[in-house]
């Protein structure tokens, strides 16, 4: 639309000057007749046989609207990294062995037994007699009316009008639209993408393994086996008087058998004291440095080419058709129904009822009461008391104690240094291509129309006599 307005308006200016230059001073760049010499003879030349417009060739410079890219500095941010340091506290586990003594209660098992008395329902049957009426039903015959309808029909004429269709046809003219196509070129602008291969940097992060060392509690105890006497080597309980296990049948008298020898015990026929062993876990807490392998994050830059669409402006042109619509009257011939009236007639019937009393027989069941009785038996229950003894066993607490070991662990603070890398925002100017409209210069070569200044009846001395001759070809 800006080119065509621009084209437009240069002729008519032109045009607009040329005019006033020639008709006032007689000068312009056609070829002027002999007598119009000076502008005080301008009037009174003689025209050309057709007193009409005079074409000329001239040519202007117009300005036309161009995209031209141009380099521009823009500033954009890139993230660069940079790599920092941090603490942070660790908290190890020391551990700490407490001894401690500690008493449970233990439950024993006693048995016992007690006697307690508990009632039987026993069944027995009594027979009793129950009086009760009965309802007895009699069927008795009764005689009544009753009021029946009878359908009674009756034959009727009706007459009515219907509306018979018939088929006229008939002719006109109706409107036809015609599609004309037209062949029509446009221009176009397209964006044609290509890609381009570019190189940059990465960040990658790997992870290397690192070997550390721990402190740990280990219990490297044993096991030991413990004997225990049940008795006293030399008591009551094992050697007893001189009757009961140092008697004269198997160690012969007391000052013989249970010599100073066995201080005052059975001789050698007589048993020992019997013993009982047990095990018991001797600890032995040992700490120990192990070692683990943990695993860090390394960042490091690789590079790497990725491809960039890059779109490129292309001129196109093409071909496309335009439907124009051409309307003309075409005659045809059309069916229409037409409804004509009739006159008709049917015969119908129409039901009456009539009503009348008929007599009839019925039968109605009446109950009459009556007086029965019957006997049952019935089932009552007498309590019956019983003994019996029931044995159970009672759980009687005992007092115990032992000792043990708590270990406790406290934490102990430890300040280490950790590297790690943040990415900061950098300021950076880089080249752009920026497509610009500008106005660029063009010749072009125009045929304009140039009035002619004479004494003709289209161009006389009423409108071109004065010297300035300034509304000539208006």
């Amino acid at each position: 639309m800006m080119k065509k307005a621009i084209f437009a308006l240069v002729p008519a200016l032109f045009a607009a000057t040329t005019f006033a230059g020639d008709c006032g001073s007689c000068t312009s760049s056609y070829s002027q007749p002999s007598s119009c010499a000076t502008a005080s003879t301008c009037g009174s030349y003689v025209a050309p046989a057709t007193c009409g417009p005079q074409y000329t060739t001239v040519t202007r410079t117009i300005m036309v609207p161009t995209q031209v890219l141009e380099t521009r500095t823009v500033n954009s941010t890139v993230m660069q990294q940079q790599t920092r340091t941090r603490e942070y506290t660790v908290y190890k586990q020391v551990p700490v062995v407490t001894p401690k003594t500690r008493t449970y209660t233990v439950q024993v098992q006693e048995p016992r037994s007690r006697v307690e008395t508990y009632y039987v329902s026993q069944p027995y049957t009594v027979e009793r007699v129950q009086n009760y009426t009965v309802q007895v039903p009699h069927i008795e015959k009764r005689s009544g009316t009753k009021t029946v309808c009878e359908i009674v029909w009756e034959n009727k004429v009706q007459n009515y009008t219907v509306q018979v269709p018939h088929i006229e046809k008939r002719s006109g003219t109706k409107t036809v639209c015609e599609i004309v196509w037209e062949n029509k070129v446009q221009n176009y602008t397209v964006q044609v993408p290509h890609i381009e291969k570019r190189s940059g940097t990465k960040t990658v992060y790997e992870c290397v393994p690192v070997q550390n060392f721990r402190t740990v509690c280990e219990d490297q105890g044993h096991w030991e086996t413990r004997a225990v006497n049940t008795c006293n080597s030399c008591g009551t309980s094992s050697c007893g008087s001189v009757s009961n296990s140092c008697g004269t049948s198997s160690c012969g008298s007391a000052v013989s058998s249970c010599g100073s020898s066995y201080g005052g015990c059975a001789s050698s026929s007589c048993a020992p004291a019997p013993t009982c062993s047990y095990r018991v876990w001797v600890p032995n807490l040992v700490q120990k440095k192990v070692a683990y392998t943990s695993y860090k994050r390394i960042a490091k830059q690789v590079p790497y080419t990725y491809n960039v669409t890059v779109c490129k402006t292309e001129n196109r042109s093409r071909t496309y058709k335009v439907a124009h619509r051409v309307s003309k009257q075409v005659p045809y011939t059309y069916n229409v129904t037409v409804c004509k009236t009739e006159n008709r007639s049917r015969k119908y019937k129409v039901a009456h009822r009539v009503s009348k009393q008929v007599p009839y027989t019925y039968n109605v069941t009446v109950c009459k009461t009556e007086n029965r009785s019957r006997k049952y038996n019935v089932t009552l229950c007498k309590k019956v008391a019983k003994t019996r003894t029931i044995n159970y066993t009672v759980c009687v607490p005992h007092q115990k104690s032992e000792k043990y070991n708590v270990t406790t662990y406290k934490c102990v603070p430890e300040v280490k240094t950790q590297p790690y890398t943040v990415c900061v925002p950098v300021q950076v100017s880089k080249q752009v291509q920026v497509r610009v409209c500008k106005m660029v210069p063009k010749t072009i070569t125009q045929k304009i129309a140039v009035p002619s200044c004479g004494t003709t009846s289209s161009c006389g001395t009423s409108s071109c006599g004065s010297s300035s001759c300034s509304s000539c070809g208006r």
